[in-house]
């Protein structure tokens, strides 16, 4: 059993690399429309010295949204191949790295070798996180350093200096990637309260963890104070809440400040709302709608956005789009294609499903094994992220809690593969 994981590993690592190749042969943009399009303007416009801004023509308005340290990849990927093949090359790299983190990570708990090889299966064949890896998209580099401090955290036996320096560099670095990392500090907060360790020892490391973190995006942030007056990682909290809470489509938040287009030559809407220019409008609207948007409203327009987090609801999207580039985008799509398309949504959606029930039989295992800490550390992390979401998540979003949820799922596996043999005993 473990010989034919192991072999399906190999085949699945060969298979991401190659897609790859397939990718630059066919010579299929890695930056189609909006967001990877975006991402790629910012490098290209590092690279040129035209400030922080996805503009494509002056004046170069400097971007709020984004955080610097995808962007700052990709301009060091362009130095060498400016179509961004050799970025979604790496970035496979970086998620092969991430599922050998949580092999590593369920083999520290004593998690059989099966199990363990079985669930960095799934995080490196999942299809959806696989499809955007292949774009200029920042999921698979926001797993990898989440993963890489989590597992500065998980991994060792016992924590040293070493490790929590090396937990606190990615965690900033993970911040300046996505700004949605902020929601996963309370589960690092909520490990450092339950860790056991004297109180001094904690406290220190804590201090320290933190002190690391401030220092990586203090500059990022101090770049913001000059734009707005605010001390912000990111416009986004605002942009967020006006577009969760708004009644209806706004100017302020979908209004253009030009253009950007892609390879083929489609245009899309540079947001306004997404520069120094328009952040005070959007600060101003959102204010508002804070002073009108009662509790009740704010609670429910969560909890329907913790639903439409975790529903697939992009799968069938990106099973048509990997149709057309392979077969090509003439016709429509054939009954027995669209018969395939709903069946797999339907076991996909099972999967997830099944992986959150075993997630919660993680838990279980983690508090009867006297693991408060973890247990604290991917509840936070989970519970935060699926309910503070401004009820505007779509499924995408969920994809960074994945390596979160398959760890806790192999611990809830094997958890009930102990109880089935004692009883069986």
């Amino acid at each position: 059993m473990n010989r034919f994981l192991v072999f399906i590993i190999i085949l699945i690592v060969i298979s991401r690399l190659a897609a790859v190749v397939f990718l630059h042969q066919k010579q299929i943009s890695v930056s189609p429309v909006q967001d990877p399009l975006e991402y790629r303007n910012l490098a290209v416009n590092i690279l040129r010295g035209n400030s922080f801004s996805m503009a494509q023509n002056t004046p170069y308005v400097p971007d709020l949204l984004r955080t610097p340290a995808y962007p700052a990849f990709l301009s060091l990927t362009f130095l060498f191949d400016e179509a961004g093949y050799l970025a979604v090359f790496l970035q496979q790299i970086m998620l092969i790295a991430s599922a050998w983190m949580l092999w590593a990570m369920l083999r520290r708990f004593r998690v059989y070798k099966a199990i363990s090889l079985f669930f960095s299966i799934i995080l490196l064949a999942e299809p959806r996180l696989w499809f955007w890896s292949l774009e200029t998209m920042t999921e698979a580099l926001f797993i990898f350093l989440i993963m890489l401090s989590v597992f500065f955290l998980i991994y060792p036996e016992v924590i040293r200096a070493k490790h929590i320096v090396g937990s606190a560099f990615a965690f900033g670095l993970t911040l300046l990637t996505r700004p949605s990392g902020l929601l996963w500090a309370a589960g690092f907060m909520i490990f450092s309260a339950l860790y056991e360790a004297p109180l001094k020892k904690k406290i220190f490391a804590s201090v320290c963890f933190i002190i690391i973190v401030v220092a990586i995006v203090s500059p990022w942030v101090w770049r913001n104070y000059q734009l707005t007056g605010r001390l912000i990682l990111s416009s986004s909290q605002e942009i967020n809440y006006a577009l969760g809470f708004q009644k209806g489509p706004n100017e302020v938040t979908s209004g253009c400040a030009g253009f950007i287009r892609d390879s083929k030559g489609r245009e899309v809407c540079m947001f306004r709302s997404f520069t120094s220019e328009g952040f005070n409008d959007v600060e101003i609207l959102a204010k508002d709608l804070r002073g009108t948007t009662s509790f009740y409203s704010f609670l429910k327009r969560n909890i329907i956005g913790a639903y439409y987090l975790w529903v697939p609801n992009d799968y069938k999207d990106i099973i048509s789009i990997a149709r057309n580039s392979i077969f090509g985008s003439s016709g429509d799509l054939s009954g027995g294609w669209l018969f395939f398309a709903n069946i797999s949504y339907r076991a996909y959606s099972l999967f997830l499903i099944v992986t959150g029930i075993l997630a919660l039989a993680g838990f279980a295992f983690l508090y009867e094994n006297g693991k408060y800490s973890v247990a604290g550390l991917f509840g936070g992390i989970i519970f935060f992220s699926t309910l503070i979401n401004f009820g505007i998540a779509g499924g995408r979003h969920h994809l960074i809690l994945l390596p979160a949820v398959l760890f806790l799922a192999g611990l809830g596996l094997f958890y009930a593969t102990e109880r089935l043999y004692r009883r069986l005993g």
